[in-house]
């Protein structure tokens, strides 16, 4: 049985909330006269505040959305699961979240505390983004539940600010192109994370990301020649990721290990990508 996309190893909207504008409702003018106009008569037609997007649900198991992110309190959103990363509920599947802040600081998902100092003001992939999911099945054919097989969207980044504070200039949220199948993924955009939302720590004991039934490993490289602990938390919290050396959408691929009875097995046997070089910046005390 494949492994559940919830753990590290695992399988695999930009609109937000529109805020109603206090000063009136669509379809009144100022000063309780019709739209169209104000209080005299004249002037320009009154405009609507454009419709807000309904958020998109489905019947179907192996098709998801997306959901609006935007204006929620960090902490309301999603639950710290065992491997602990921020995760979400997708129907049947899961979906991480990622933290970015854009002062690079360490947003850590098993903080409630931290978490609650938070508000999301932006998300990489927009509300309603279609995600497809494929689940396991046995040896008659029957999918199994909660156990997904691949998904075409592992990951959702979302920017967050200080409770009370204004949005910051605009951060980078590169929405990463769907997967079109288990065997083919596309490199994540890691510009502006901290490095501890970056990945986990591999068994080898390098800092690494997984892409479906693979893996990437990432490579960083301090400005000022530090050694980074993978295994540490404290030690790659202190690092913002400032460029990469592969370009963010770079398609890859991975083959299966393949039996000589033409068997597919869960490990993989190659990738066209193996390693993804960030170069990060040591944040101020």
């Amino acid at each position: 049985m494949r492994r559940n996309v919830e753990t590290p190893v695992g399988r695999r909207a930009f609109l937000g909330a529109l805020c109603l504008s206090a000063l009136g409702i669509a379809g009144c003018g100022r000063g309780g006269s019709p739209a169209g106009g104000d209080a005299s008569g004249g002037g320009q037609p009154a405009t609507s505040a454009p419709a807000e997007e309904e958020p998109k649900t489905s019947s179907d198991p192996h098709v998801q959305y997306i959901k609006n992110y935007k204006g929620k309190n960090a902490a309301s959103v999603g639950y710290t699961a065992l491997n602990t990363f921020r995760m979400d509920t997708l129907g049947g599947a899961y979906i991480r979240l990622v933290y970015v802040d854009p002062t690079g600081v360490f947003v850590d998902p098993e903080n409630e505390d931290q978490l609650k100092e938070y508000v999301v003001f932006d998300q990489n992939l927009p509300q309603n983004t279609q995600v497809d999911i494929v689940f396991e099945t046995d040896e008659e054919g029957r999918e199994y539940e909660h156990v997904v097989d691949w998904q075409t969207h592992e990951q959702v980044v979302l920017a967050v600010k200080k409770v009370g504070e204004p949005d910051p200039q605009p951060v980078n949220m590169t929405p990463i192109d769907p997967a079109p199948d288990e065997y083919t993924a596309f490199v994540r955009d890691y510009v502006g994370r901290n490095l501890a939302e970056c990945g986990y720590e591999s068994l080898a004991g390098k800092l690494t990301d997984a892409y479906g039934p693979g893996y990437v490993t990432l490579v960083p490289a301090s400005d000022d020649g530090s050694y980074i602990d993978a295994s540490v938390k404290e030690s790659l919290a202190q690092y913002v990721v400032v460029s990469q050396d592969v370009a963010p959408n770079t398609q890859f691929t991975m083959e299966p290990t393949t039996a000589t009875n033409g068997e597919v097995y869960d490990l993989i046997s190659s990738q066209s990508l193996e390693t993804v070089s960030l170069s990060v910046r040591r944040l101020e005390q």
